[in-house]
C-alpha cells in the first residue's frame, strides 16, 4: 500500500540518523512519518468520496491552536523593546526624518509613563491610562493636550509601531489597536484661509525694506515666499526649500519644479507648477537666475539644521512669526498654511478646473482615472492665469 511505501521510504532515508542514536532525529523521523501517513489517508478518503476526518490528533485544529497559544506564551516571556520595534519600523518604512524624531519622542514619553520598555508587558489598559494622562495632565501647563494631538500623533505612533510588530511576528497582539480619542468636535470660528484684508496686509509688508541685520536669504524669503504661496497654493516648506535651478522653462512656460531632491515633500512626489505672470513681471526669474542653489537659506552658514528639523522648516517658522508681528494675529487662521486654503477658495471663484487645481497643489487624485497621465505646464498656465492679480502698492511700482 501507499502508506507502507511512505513509511519504508522515510525510514530508509533517516536510517543512518536513527543508528546514530540522536533523539531529535528519531522524533523528527516519527513526526514526518505520521504526517505522511495522515496525508495519505486523507487523500484516500477524498478519492473514495468519504468524509475527510482527522485520524491523528497530532494534526487536529485543536492541536494547532494549542501550539499557537504556547508560541504566544513564549513570546510574551521574552522582553521586547518598544523603541527597538520602532527602529525596525523606521528602517523598513523610511518615514520622514521629522516623523522619526517626533514619534521617537512620543514613544519615549510612553516608556517613561509606563516605567518600562517592554512591549510584551503593555496591556490595553496601559494604553488607555496613558491616553487619559495626555488628555488631562500632560502639556506645559498640566492642563492636557488636545484630542487631535493625542489621537493623531501620540496614539498613532504607538498603534503603528505595535501593528508593524504584529505584522512581523514580533508581538502576538496590538494592545493599542482599539484605543480611540472621542474628543469634542472642533469649532471653527471662521474660514481657514486668509481673507482679503489679511492677504493684502502680508503681501504689502513683503514690499517694505527688510531690517538691516536680516540675512539676504531671510530677506528674499520675506519678499517672495508669500507671493509664491499665494499664486501656487503650495505648502510653505515646499517653497522655502526651492532652489534657483528648480525654476525652469518647459515648452515655453516658466515653472517651478517642486521635487523631493530639494527636501522632503509630504506626498514624496515631484510636480512641476507653472508660474503666474505676475511673479514673472515682478522679477522672480532674475532672483532665481542669480543663485542656482537654495534661495531662502544658506545651509553652509546657518546652524542648527538637521534632517528632523531642516533649514527650510526654520524659514517657514520665521515667516509665521513675522506674519503675526505685522498684524495677522487671528489664532483661527494659520499664517502660512492659510495661503493654501485661500488658493482653493480663489480658484473656485474663477472656476479653475478642479483636476488641474489639485495637481497644482499636490493633492491626491479623487478618482483612479484622474491619476493617469500628466498635466502639462501649458494646461497649468492656462488655469493659473485665471487667478486675479493681487493689488500692488504704488510704492512698489515706483521701485520697479
Amino acid at each position: 500500500m501507499m502508506t507502507d511505501w511512505i513509511v519504508e521510504t522515510l525510514t530508509e532515508r533517516f536510517r543512518w540518523r536513527i543508528a546514530a542514536g540522536n533523539p531529535l532525529h528519531r522524533r523528527l523521523t516519527k513526526l514526518v512519518s505520521r504526517g505522511q501517513i495522515e496525508a495519505a489517508q486523507r487523500f484516500q478518503q477524498e478519492v473514495n468520496g468519504d468524509p475527510v476526518r482527522v485520524l491523528d490528533e497530532t494534526f487536529s485544529p485543536e492541536r494547532y491552536r494549542l501550539d499557537e497559544e504556547r508560541q504566544r506564551e513564549r513570546h510574551s516571556q521574552t522582553p521586547i523593546s518598544i523603541l527597538a520595534l520602532f527602529d525596525g519600523y523606521a528602517r523598513e518604512r523610511e518615514p520622514a526624518p521629522a516623523t522619526v524624531k517626533a514619534w521617537r519622542r512620543q514613544l519615549s514619553a510612553f516608556v517613561a509613563f509606563s516605567g518600562h520598555d517592554d512591549a510584551t508587558k503593555v496591556t490595553p489598559e496601559d494604553v488607555i491610562a496613558w491616553k487619559d494622562h495626555l488628555l488631562h495632565k500632560a502639556g506645559k501647563c498640566g492642563t492636557g493636550l488636545s484630542a487631535k494631538t493625542v489621537g493623531e500623533t501620540y496614539l498613532s505612533a504607538l498603534k503603528t509601531t505595535f501593528r508593524w510588530a504584529v505584522e512581523n511576528r514580533r508581538l502576538a497582539t496590538n494592545p493599542a489597536s482599539t484605543a480611540r480619542v472621542r474628543g469634542a468636535k472642533r469649532v471653527h470660528q471662521r474660514e481657514r484661509g486668509l481673507n482679503n484684508d489679511e492677504a493684502r496686509t502680508i503681501l504689502a509688508a513683503t514690499l517694505t525694506p527688510p531690517p538691516p541685520r536680516l540675512s539676504p536669504e531671510r530677506a528674499l524669503a520675506r519678499r517672495w515666499v508669500p507671493w509664491l504661496c499665494a499664486y501656487t497654493g503650495a505648502r510653505v516648506n515646499e517653497i522655502t526649500q526651492l532652489r534657483g535651478k528648480d525654476v525652469v522653462e518647459v515648452d515655453g512656460v516658466w515653472t517651478i519644479h517642486i521635487t523631493p531632491e530639494a527636501g522632503r515633500i509630504k506626498t514624496s512626489m515631484a510636480r512641476t507648477v507653472a508660474l503666474h505672470p505676475h511673479l514673472i513681471d515682478q522679477g522672480f526669474l532674475d532672483v532665481a537666475a542669480a543663485n542656482p542653489s537654495y534661495l531662502f537659506f544658506n545651509p553652509g552658514r546657518q546652524r542648527g539644521g538637521s534632517e528632523g528639523n531642516p533649514h527650510s522648516k526654520k524659514v517657514g517658522e520665521y515667516l509665521a512669526h513675522w506674519v503675526r508681528e505685522i498684524g495677522v494675529a487671528d489664532p483661527n487662521v494659520q499664517p502660512n498654511h492659510g495661503w493654501r486654503h485661500r488658493f482653493k477658495t480663489v480658484s473656485r471663484n474663477v472656476r479653475m478646473d478642479p483636476e488641474v487645481r489639485d495637481r497644482i497643489q499636490g493633492h491626491a487624485p479623487r478618482t483612479e482615472g484622474e491619476g493617469y497621465g500628466d498635466v502639462s505646464p501649458a494646461a497649468m498656465r492656462r488655469e493659473i492665469e485665471l487667478l486675479p492679480r493681487y493689488e500692488v502698492t504704488a510704492e512698489f511700482e515706483a521701485q520697479r
